[in-house]
């Protein structure tokens, strides 16, 4: 690739576009300043460089095709950068124990370890019992319960002696991995050992992976199925395609869509049919290259659609606006500088501890050299004389480098150039938080920034860098204390006996559920017993609602959530809401976040003020302990009787998949009340027969028994079978077209 002197009328343009983009930074401010000036500094440095033959020589070797031979391999680096990682994730484990069950972690992902004890007693979890009066568990990613390794990691963390070792195990698992998933997509863009180690390190040590990790454990799989999406790029553009590359590259791309984030797969899946794209128009793929990469993924939609398609089909009953979130251009300074140099709060303006600002760094040379080449990239495209061969040639050479940048301006979010057109785009425009992509764009920046220093350098400056970066990460841990909430408690702690006797005391029809009246989210010691959230999944309670940003949306649950509104004495007499638990917090005033505002999910949300008013009349008070006060509402509907007979309850036994009533006692038969919520893919089964059921006033299930019958089954349903043929149909069609393909290059060569 020839990069050519810039010529003097080239340099008056260039130098007209400086001029106006400084005058309108100035006089406008467009863009965040870091941003500005960034641009304007590599702009200006282009120029320079261009101007001589060393300078364009320089360019041409950190931004051109690799001239040197592949590095071979050691394992010695790679080792060395894991017991690095090792060593760290150990000390933030020593320093704040059980580090990742934090945030969602702590109050969500009970349902995951509910659905994983469902699967040690033979029942496949697909419906939550214990909230949203039955809540829809495995169509929905967010609970990684179609992903193997979920199972894997609870199975280790009940060898360690608790399931509430879980999230620890799933993440630490996935931080290690990622390490070396990481050092491999290097080594396979041709980065030295050392280099590669420095990626590695860089990206599951940065703050956005450490806090993410610690606050969404189903988005750490990124760090380990991201980087093999690019080791399968790289082969494809060495080596071509082949059937085998097809087959696990869709493997690996059917793998990332089952772990329990379906934003982050799709975007890595664009990202990564966008790098292969950018390498075929830069002519740099083997022939057949595109096709191979259509065979791949249609076999990784075909291991897709088993999830895709039942969660598709669950999310016609919600109702989600999207599009929304804050990004990160008020923070790009967090970026290159550690704390306590740079201050910065979340983009959301979430979390309640000090050092929020160790969510944005990643080690500031591997960024810095990212931004500032990415921004060069730019410049040589526009202001050097480059033919369409060569510019092909530059994209190809640079396509992470380019990823960086497209990664980076999206999390800009409403500040940039792509958050508001993904907004109108289907699918695209549910999604929120663009500052999630920066777990993206550390990964691409580490890469690219490696393969520039290389191309420039010798094993020497390798050495000096990642020692420089590793030390800058390891302080950063150190401070790398907050989530995205922090709670007090330690996680899981035993309910005292008193409270575990009220709640789970006498057959389970007339136990009852609970409802708790506390703030979204609070700091003190004690929250724990308020029971909010999806704590009670963990504990084996039911309870009204929960913490589910998709069920709570449904048409069913809304229409409780209305009802309960209106007059919640009669809605949670029909629910079966009999206890009602009060934590202290729900009457101390939220305390100031690190802005000096208050935090609104500190206070009690209205639904939860509306209630708490108009059932403090209402409930008598059973049981008084430090941090909370129990009630009880009297004459509750149990959760299964005949209709209109509340006060003759049926014997019920609920699991992951539905309920089990025992209706012997019902001689002459007549309509049973299940107290679940109707939803899309009910049925109903009497001695083993299918019946209709139908929904009551409340929104219950109601089902016909026939006389002398004995036993009722309402199961949750979703379309499994319909989804499991779909994908093993389009994953043959993707083989077929593996082998039509490994024909023609058979009569080919």
């Amino acid at each position: 690739m020839r990069i050519v002197h810039l010529e003097s009328r080239n340099l008056w343009v260039v130098g007209a576009v400086v001029t106006s983009l400084t005058l309108a930074q100035l006089l406008f401010a467009p863009l965040p300043a870091v941003a500005a000036w960034l641009t304007l500094g590599a702009v200006a440095a282009v120029v320079v460089l261009l101007r001589s033959a060393r300078g364009s020589d320089a360019l041409r070797r950190a931004f051109g095709p690799d001239d040197k031979p592949e590095p071979a391999g050691s394992a010695l680096a790679c080792a060395a950068g894991a017991l690095f990682v090792v060593g760290v994730l150990a000390i933030l484990e020593w320093r704040w124990p059980l580090y990742f069950t934090q945030d969602d972690n702590l109050t969500a992902l009970p349902v995951t370890i509910a659905g994983c004890r469902s699967v040690l007693a033979g029942v496949f979890p697909q419906w939550n019992p214990f909230q949203f009066l039955g809540q829809p568990t495995s169509v929905q990613s967010i609970f990684a319960l179609t992903y193997p390794f979920t199972y894997v990691s609870f199975f280790i963390a009940r060898a360690f002696g608790s399931d509430r070792y879980f999230v620890e195990v799933f993440s630490l698992l996935h931080f290690i991995a990622g390490y070396f998933a990481c050092y491999a997509a290097a080594r396979a863009a041709r980065l030295g050992p050392a280099w590669a180690m420095l990626v590695g390190v860089a990206t599951v040590l940065s703050g956005t992976a450490l806090m993410i990790g610690r606050s969404y454990a189903q988005m750490t799989p990124v760090l380990v199925w991201m980087p093999l999406m690019i080791v399968m790029v790289e082969r494809l553009r060495r080596n071509g395609g082949s059937t085998r590359w097809a087959v696990t590259t869709g493997v690996v791309i059917g793998l990332f869509c089952h772990c329990g984030n379906a934003q982050m797969w799709l975007y890595a899946v664009l990202f990564i049919y966008l790098a292969i794209a950018l390498l075929a128009a830069a002519r740099q793929l083997a022939p057949g290259g595109v096709l191979w990469a259509l065979a791949a993924g249609v076999i990784g939609l075909g291991f897709s659609l088993p999830l895709a398609i039942p969660q598709l089909w669950f999310m016609q009953d919600v109702a989600r606006a999207g599009g929304s979130g804050n990004g990160i251009a008020p923070y790009l300074h967090a970026l290159l500088l550690p704390v306590p140099f740079a201050q910065a709060t979340h983009p959301q303006q979430w979390g309640n501890s000090p050092g929020m600002a160790t969510f944005y760094y990643g080690g500031t040379l591997l960024t810095v050299v990212a931004i500032l080449g990415g921004l060069v990239l730019i410049s040589l495209a526009l202001a050097a004389r480059l033919s369409l061969d060569d510019l092909r040639a530059l994209v190809g050479r640079n396509v992470w480098l380019l990823a960086a940048a497209i990664s980076i301006l999206i999390a800009l979010g409403p500040h940039g150039p792509f958050w508001s057109a993904m907004s109108l785009l289907p699918i695209l425009n549910k999604f929120t938080g663009p500052w999630k992509l920066l777990l993206f764009f550390h990964l691409f920046a580490a890469l690219s920034a490696a393969l520039v220093l290389q191309r420039l350098s010798g094993r020497r400056l390798a050495t000096g860098v990642a020692a420089t970066v590793m030390v800058l990460l390891a302080y950063n841990a150190w401070h790398a204390r907050g989530a995205f909430y922090n709670f007090a408690d330690r996680p899981y702690e035993q309910l005292p006996p008193a409270m575990k006797a009220l709640l789970m005391s006498g057959p389970e029809t007339t136990r009852g559920r609970i409802f708790a009246i506390a703030p979204q989210r609070n700091g003190a010691p004690g929250y724990i017993v308020s029971l909010m959230h999806n704590l009670p999944s963990y504990y084996g309670i039911a309870a009204f609602d929960g913490y589910d940003p998709f069920t709570g949306m449904t048409f069913q649950n809304r229409g409780t959530f209305t009802f309960a509104n209106r007059d919640p004495v009669a809605a949670f007499r029909a629910y079966g809401v009999r206890w009602i638990i009060v934590h202290e917090t729900a009457f101390a005033p939220p305390a100031p976040r690190l802005d000096q505002t208050i935090n609104p999910m500190e206070m009690l949300d209205p639904f939860r003020q509306t209630v708490l008013i108009r059932l403090l009349s209402n409930a008598e008070l059973r049981l008084r302990l430090p941090h909370v006060e129990i009630g009880e509402i009297v004459d509750v509907d149990p959760l299964a009787f005949l209709a209109g007979v509340p006060g003759r309850p049926l014997q019920i036994l609920l699991d992951q998949a539905g309920a089990t009533v025992d209706v012997s006692a019902l001689p002459v038969g007549g309509a049973v009340v299940v107290n679940i919520l109707l939803r899309r893919g009910m049925e109903a089964f009497v001695d083993g027969r299918p019946v209709e059921l139908t929904g009551d006033e409340f929104g219950r299930v109601v089902v016909p028994v026939p006389p002398s019958a004995s036993r009722l089954r309402v199961a949750y349903s979703p379309p499994w079978l319909v989804a499991i043929a779909s994908g093993a149909t389009i994953a043959l069609f993707g083989l077929l077209g593996c082998s039509l393909l490994a024909r023609i290059s058979h009569f080919s060569s």
